[in-house]
């Protein structure tokens, strides 16, 4: 006589999660998602959490990801408080910052790092991924890591949005007289200027200063004989009629621009202006640009 021996019952591969919740937390898995399934089709974003395909989150949703396995306690702090408040501080691919304001159990991980501040109550804003520093606190937390032209293009940043100024900040600063980096805080102030669009205008403006040129206009409006404004400048020195236009990645394949940008050019030049178009390579190298103004400057 036969026996039927029934074979094992296969499980089906689980769906992917939905797009509005990428992510899965390997200790607590939602029932469509057991454990030896997660381990095996999903990718780990930090310890504790994975998801399809780490590399395409966006900052937010590593933050909400980081934020659902250290809980509520530790607060967002440096650039991941500045992302938080808007600020583009080119951040992106960075290790998330934290601060541990209640307890030292949680340690740096791959892609976080964890730091120790005394904080107030006044220092923090609940946001939808949790606490996080106030504008200012933000600013300070960035001012007082050094004094390299990319760490002052990042307060410009947080500035830019609004929340606080520079006289702002300067007066907040004074109330941390014994703060680590507080002396670098102080000394960066005056060469802070929050109306530059982008990192990398911040970033040659500081260079060109420190090379001894005067310091330039970011945003500046030209204005025609007939008072009509005819460029705006990503730096400019009105009084030399010299000026900087930053290109960055650019948009070399739009001939629209290309013409507008022709226009622009020689209208400027029309009027007596002399203006230098950079590109993010030759930003790079502000001696090189120095080079290209300082005739017409000193």
């Amino acid at each position: 006589m036969w026996t039927t021996i029934p074979y094992p019952a296969v499980e089906p591969t689980p769906p992917p999660p939905p797009a509005s919740q990428p992510l899965v937390r390997t200790r607590t898995p939602p029932p469509e998602w057991p454990v030896r399934h997660a381990r095996r089709h999903l990718q780990p974003v930090f310890r504790g959490v994975r998801a399809l395909s780490p590399e395409d989150l966006d900052v937010h949703e590593r933050m909400s990801a980081l934020r659902s396995v250290v809980g509520s306690g530790p607060v967002w702090v440096g650039l991941s408080a500045a992302y938080l408040l808007g600020a583009d501080t080119q951040a992106r691919g960075l290790p998330l910052e934290m601060a541990n304001a209640t307890s030292g159990r949680f340690r740096d991980r791959d892609g976080v790092r964890m730091r120790r501040l005394m904080l107030a109550d006044a220092d923090l804003v609940e946001t939808p991924v949790g606490r996080s520093l106030t504008a200012v606190r933000t600013a300070l937390d960035l001012a007082v890591r050094g004094r390299r032209p990319l760490d002052i293009a990042r307060v410009d940043q947080v500035l830019r949005v609004g929340r606080v100024d520079v006289a702002g900040l300067s007066a907040f600063a004074e109330e941390f007289g014994g703060m680590r980096g507080i002396r670098n805080a102080r000394a960066v102030l005056p060469e802070l200027d929050p109306r530059a669009e982008s990192i990398p205008e911040s970033v040659l403006r500081v260079g060109l200063v420190r090379l001894g040129l005067p310091p330039p206009t970011p945003q500046l409006l030209v204005r025609g004989p007939d008072g009509r404004v005819v460029a705006r400048l990503d730096l400019g020195w009105e009084h030399q009629q010299v000026g900087i236009e930053y290109d960055g990645q650019y948009h070399d394949g739009d001939p629209r621009q290309r013409s507008r940008d022709r226009g622009r050019h020689n209208t400027l030049r029309a009027i007596g202006w002399t203006v230098y178009q950079v590109d993010a390579t030759l930003a790079r190298n502000p001696r090189a640009v120095y080079s290209l103004v300082r005739p017409h400057l000193l």
